[in-house]
């Protein structure tokens, strides 16, 4: 179990008896000579001069790494490193499927990680989240980070920006829960990126969540204080809910990002309005999520096999019911039902995407990639009429987007070709008259 830390960090300590040393001595050395300067007064300028150059070169060598989100500082320099992988894998989900950017200002928000103090290089990790000084979130962690998992740091990370997404966002929590949102999106967040592309790290979870049990809605919703990493069985209620919450069918004008929004405000507007208790509607829902969640990576081929249908579409065109494939859904992209089946498939990949073979999951992401550019409009789009000058150039972009998937396709063909042509050398080698 993790614990916050005091407000005043380790390293801005450091900073501040530093800046302290030669704020004093700079006062010192501006106050006026009433006598003509001797030899003895000059050595103590040297001296001065040397316990100031002392003092900075105290102070400790930061690194400095940016990401979409964040900026990420640390004399614990592979700590730092650590934190800013799986920062980006977060940022990947959290744009992809929130639609989540840098928060309203454009400032990112800053990421502090600290050396434990010498001699005690075995302190407990710990993470806080607090406020800069220009009010955005921040997050500092301190003591042994190799303590802490990667789901740990994913937490930290995932809770600051949903926090500072609050904030932007002006969302009221009610009465004293102001500024506390529900943590259950955080601990989703951070256990989609701690198993996206991890096939053995996936099938653990999984495993694990068969033995756990549904929380009661309330204590899945409740707003709490920051700082402080979930337990197991919370984590998992919190992926599961997510999950059921991307099953939900939305209107074709809805974000998945709108419909996130009104429940962290309002959790039980999940459900439908029922005589049915709000616990027992979700433990149904929470066992139907898992049950059609993966507990094994596809085999390769099981997964060329579900790329090769997702890349086909029935589309309805000028009342005629066709099939189609992905290279001609350019052609057709401003047709609603376009629009419409490509959201649906590009949830179905989502879904999929944690049991996919490794060998074809930059094949899907990519293509889910172009079906998003498909199901949604760009930014400031609706000022362009239909057809003209914005369609051609719309379709132009899903053309070169579409060739990346070919790529992608070919690399993971011929990669599997490689890893069924060693299996079968190998196969061969400890069984020469096998002939399979």
């Amino acid at each position: 179990m993790l614990s916050a830390t005091p407000k005043n960090s380790i390293f801005a300590g450091l900073l501040l008896c530093a800046l302290a040393t030669i704020s004093v001595a700079a006062q010192e050395n501006s106050a006026p000579a009433t006598t003509e300067p001797t030899q003895e007064s000059s050595a103590g300028e040297i001296d001065e001069e040397k316990r100031i150059e002392n003092a900075i070169n105290s102070l400790p060598d930061v690194l400095e790494i940016r990401t979409n989100f964040f900026t990420i500082y640390g004399d614990n320099r592979q700590g730092a490193r650590r934190i800013s992988e799986i920062a980006r894998k977060l940022e990947r989900h959290t744009t992809r499927f929130l639609g989540w950017d840098t928060n309203e200002t454009g400032e990112k928000m800053t990421i502090w990680a600290e050396l434990p103090p010498k001699g005690k290089e075995d302190m407990p990790a710990i993470f806080e989240i607090w406020k800069d000084f220009r009010g955005n979130k921040m997050c500092s962690f301190g003591g042994n980070l190799s303590q802490l998992s990667d789901f740990d740091i994913a937490y930290a990370l995932a809770e600051t920006v949903v926090r500072q997404y609050a904030q932007d966002h002006n969302l009221d929590f009610g009465g004293d829960n102001k500024g506390n949102p529900p943590l259950w999106l955080p601990a989703a967040i951070a256990a989609e990126t701690d198993i996206s592309g991890e096939s053995g790290r996936a099938l653990a979870f999984f495993s694990k969540a068969k033995k756990s049990t549904p929380l009661k809605f309330s204590e899945l919703a409740e707003p709490r204080a920051a700082g402080k990493s979930p337990s197991e069985n919370f984590r998992v209620n919190a992926l599961m809910f997510y999950r059921f919450l991307r099953r939900q069918r939305l209107a074709s004008w809805q974000r998945f990002s709108d419909l996130i929004e009104v429940i962290l405000v309002s959790p039980e507007s999940a459900f439908p309005e029922s005589e049915i208790a709000t616990d027992l509607l979700w433990a149904t829902s929470f066992y139907a999520t898992l049950e059609r969640s993966p507990l094994a990576p596809e085999s390769p081929i099981e997964s060329q096999k579900r790329f090769e249908n997702s890349l086909q579409f029935l589309v309805e065109i000028d009342g005629v019911e066709r099939r189609i494939s992905a290279d001609e859904l350019a052609e057709f992209h401003e047709l609603l039902g376009v629009k419409k089946i490509a959201y649906v498939r590009v949830r179905e990949i989502a879904e999929g995407l944690p049991g996919t073979n490794p060998v074809w999951h930059n094949a899907f992401a990519e293509l889910g990639v172009f079906l998003e550019m498909l199901a949604f409009r760009e930014r400031g789009s609706a000022r362009f009429p239909k057809g003209g000058r914005y369609a051609a150039e719309k379709k132009a972009k899903l053309l070169e987007e579409l060739k990346k998937v070919r790529a992608e396709q070919q690399t993971a063909l011929e990669l599997q070709g490689e890893i069924y042509d060693l299996l079968k050398a190998r196969s061969h080698a400890t069984n020469p008259n096998s002939h399979h």
